[in-house]
């Protein structure tokens, strides 16, 4: 571009005899053509335009442009940046545009391009704003990455969060159709091979208006949902080869601009063949390219993986229900053998010490109940001590009692809840042996520290002050407390028993 530029004769243009050119014009005709970077100048009243090989390259021009003024120079669809040129040369100030989508005048095919822009002023000898220069950066590539890994996280954080496999399904369309860029539509399908039918659990974009609730896997002919069924990878296809679906609703603004349709299996190791299929409908601007294709098997892989969890945790969490509807029978069935026993005791205190030994059981019994409402790893401790609470009281009607209930947003294992819940019931138990006056529980567990949590019950009411040291199965309350890996504190005066257990909690919260 160089030669070309000193070899024409520029006497019959606004730039005038290239001997008569003003250093600050030479010099940046230097800047630019000892440039790798696509780069362009516009000089003078016309703006008449200058670049380099690599802006000739970047424009597929073969020398129209060179010479030529500003608005028959700039490609079409840039007229914006025209404007600036033309603003930057009269104000004397810079202008940047970061990653701004154009249109690419090589790209026959109209797809999606972004470019950085850098414009700055160029001088006369006067120092009055005579022109301006340009430095061009395709920035397409990095956009698209960007775009897709914020896609990608979005798509694990709402997997993760996602309660079954449904709504794993719906959040993650949800979540990949977001911005309608990448991917214009998606529509996830089950597998029902009993039936042998793909059936539509989740959809999102404008197809989920319009795509069958139902498809026959041995009689879909054109729509090769089947072969998906079969595990085979993944297949790109042209929606003109489907001329019985319609993926846009009547009058949609995009109608015709689709480009394909990906069709993924969502593959399980946990069934053997795969649980269904993800349907992705790209615009004809997006690459289709290896890029695209690895970018579709992540997504694939990620909605596979959270439907197999959810699968998984279902069975764990019916067959640890299944154990614990049996423990409720069994704690039913030996506290009735305990009642039919303790009718027969004559002795008083042989009754008593029945009699409390069955009230635990009914406590164990309704802790267990409370438990099965919750995941199996993952109780809320405020939900659950409000579940107790009120249970627990009812169980000792004769005595004036009230428990309160108090909890930070906190997580816990169901073991662990069991543990907090029996030392509720054990509390209950101390303050109601041989007390009849009202009693006041309250029961808070909040963090202590990023490591530790700290479990309080405070007893205020007519209790001995000696009531703990004489409480022969304060053990049984130390017991949980070992199992908790805690550090059991005790403290009593006139008015108030107050009983603290700090403990660790590693990943549960």
């Amino acid at each position: 571009m160089g030669r070309t530029i000193v070899d024409r004769d520029w006497s019959d243009t606004p730039l005038g005899p290239i001997q008569e050119w003003p250093v600050s014009l030479r010099t940046a005709v230097t800047i630019i053509l000892s440039s790798h970077q696509p780069m362009a100048l516009w000089w003078g009243q016309s703006l008449t335009q200058l670049h380099n090989d690599a802006y000739a390259k970047f424009l597929g021009d073969e020398g129209e442009r060179l010479g030529a003024p500003l608005r028959a120079a700039i490609p079409e669809g840039w007229s914006a940046i025209a404007d600036d040129i033309e603003a930057v040369s009269t104000s004397g100030s810079p202008r940047r545009h970061a990653r701004i989508e154009l249109p690419s005048p090589t790209d026959r095919e109209k797809l999606e391009h972004y470019f950085t822009i850098s414009l700055d002023p160029l001088f006369d000898r006067a120092a009055n704003p005579h022109g301006a220069l340009a430095v061009f950066c395709d920035d397409t590539a990095g956009v698209v990455r960007e775009r897709r890994l914020n896609i990608l996280n979005d798509l694990a954080n709402n997997i993760r969060i996602a309660k079954d496999a449904p709504a794993v399904c719906q959040m993650a369309v949800k979540s990949i159709v977001k911005e309608q860029a990448d991917v214009h539509f998606a529509l996830v399908y089950s597998f029902d091979y009993l039936v042998r039918r793909a059936r539509l659990i989740a959809a999102s974009g404008p197809a989920a208006e319009t795509a069958p609730a139902e498809i026959e896997l041995d009689a879909a002919r054109d729509w090769p949902i089947d072969r998906a069924a079969n595990g085979e990878a993944s297949l790109l296809l042209d929606p003109r080869s489907l001329p019985e679906y319609d993926f846009h609703p009547a009058g949609h603004s995009q109608a015709g601009a689709l480009g394909t349709i990906s069709v993924l299996p969502l593959d399980a190791t946990h069934a053997g063949r795969p649980h269904g299929a993800l349907l992705v409908g790209a615009l004809k601007s997006i690459r289709t390219d290896e890029g695209y294709r690895e970018f579709l098997a992540v997504i694939a892989d990620q909605l596979a993986a959270g439907i197999e969890a959810r699968f998984q945790v279902t069975e764990r969490t019916n067959a640890i229900g299944a154990v614990r509807h049996r423990m409720r029978n069994n704690l039913q069935l030996i506290s009735s053998l305990f009642s039919l026993t303790r009718n027969r005791i004559t002795d008083p205190q042989a009754a008593l010490e029945m009699e409390w030994f069955d009230t635990r059981l009914a406590q164990l019994g309704l802790i267990i109940n409370a438990i099965g409402d919750f995941n199996v790893n993952r109780v809320p401790v405020g939900e659950f001590l409000d579940a107790i609470a009120k249970g627990l009281v009812r169980l000792h009607p004769q005595m004036p009692l009230t428990l309160d209930t108090a909890s930070d947003p906190i997580v816990i294992r169901d073991n662990r809840a069991v543990a907090i819940g029996l030392l509720v019931g054990e509390i209950i138990t101390l303050v109601r042996r041989g007390h009849s006056e009202p009693v006041a529980i309250t029961v808070s567990l909040t963090r202590k520290s990023e490591q530790k949590l700290l479990l309080v019950f405070r007893v205020d009411g007519g209790i001995p002050p000696d009531s703990w040291r004489d409480y022969r199965e304060r053990h049984f309350v130390e017991a949980i407390a070992r199992q908790l890996r805690g550090e059991l504190e005790v403290t009593q005066d006139r008015s108030a028993l107050t009983l603290g257990i700090a403990f660790p909690y590693g990943v549960e919260t």
